[in-house]
C-alpha cells in the first residue's frame, strides 16, 4: 500500500513536469514568434526608407539633369544672341561707312557703373550733362550707346546688365531733350573689355556705357 502511495505521488510530480514543460515551449514559441514578427516588421519599415530615400535621390538627379540642359541651353542662346549683336555692330558701321555722305564718330565718351548696378553716380550724371551741351551744338545723326561689364557673375546676367546700363543712359539723354529715335542700344556683357578683369582697377574700367556721336563729316 506504501509503494502504491509513492507510485502515486511520484506520476503527480511527473505530471506536473510535463505540463509545466509544455507550457513552458508554448510561452516560449510565443516569444520566438513575436520577436521574429518585430524583426520583420522593422526590416520592411527599414526596406521602404531605403526605397524612398533611392526614389528621392533619382529624382534629384533627374532634376539636376534637367536644370543641367536647361543652363546649357540657355548658353547657347545668350552666345547666339551676343553674335548677333555684335553682327549688328559691324553691320551698322559698315553701312555707315558705305554711305554716300561720309560720316564721322564725332565725340567719344564713357560714363562708368559701380559693382553690380546699373543707376548712374552723380559723376556719370555730370559726365553726361557735358555730353548733352555738346549734342546741342552737332548735327549729329545717331548715337551709338554700348553696355559693358565686368567679367563677375554669370554671362546671361552680364549681358542683361550691360543692357539696363544703356538703357539707363537713354532715358537720361531723353529727359535731357535728345531724340530718342536716333538713339541705338547695344549690349555687348562682358565680351569686350577695355582693361584686365583680375583686378579691381580693370573691373571698374569696364563696368561702363560706351557712348559713340555719329554725324556728317564736315558739319557741326
Amino acid at each position: 500500500m506504501k509503494w502504491m502511495q509513492r507510485f502515486g505521488k511520484s506520476a503527480i510530480l511527473l505530471s506536473l513536469v510535463m505540463v509545466a514543460l509544455v507550457a513552458s515551449g508554448c510561452a516560449t514559441r510565443e516569444y520566438v514568434d513575436q520577436k521574429v514578427g518585430e524583426l520583420d516588421t522593422k526590416s520592411s519599415d527599414a526596406i521602404a526608407q531605403v526605397r524612398a530615400i533611392a526614389m528621392k535621390n533619382q529624382s534629384d538627379l533627374q532634376g539636376l539633369s534637367s536644370r543641367v540642359d536647361s543652363l546649357e541651353q540657355s548658353q547657347q542662346t545668350l552666345s547666339s544672341q551676343v553674335a548677333e549683336m555684335q553682327s549688328t555692330v559691324s553691320n551698322l558701321e559698315s553701312s555707315l561707312s558705305n554711305l554716300q555722305v561720309d560720316t564721322s564718330v564725332a565725340l567719344e565718351e564713357n560714363v562708368f557703373f559701380e559693382f553690380g548696378r546699373h543707376r548712374l553716380t552723380s559723376e556719370a550724371k555730370a559726365k553726361l550733362d557735358n555730353v548733352v551741351s555738346q549734342l546741342r551744338e552737332m548735327n549729329f545723326v545717331a548715337i551709338h550707346l554700348i553696355g559693358h561689364t565686368d567679367s563677375v557673375g554669370g554671362e546671361r546676367f552680364n549681358y542683361n546688365l550691360g543692357q539696363y546700363r544703356a538703357e539707363t543712359v537713354a532715358a537720361y539723354l531723353a529727359q535731357q531733350g535728345i531724340d530718342r529715335s536716333k538713339i541705338l542700344i547695344i549690349s555687348l556683357g562682358e565680351k569686350l573689355p577695355t582693361a584686365s578683369n583680375k583686378n579691381r582697377s580693370g573691373r571698374a574700367q569696364n563696368r561702363r556705357v560706351e557712348i559713340r556721336v555719329i554725324q556728317l563729316r564736315g558739319t557741326s
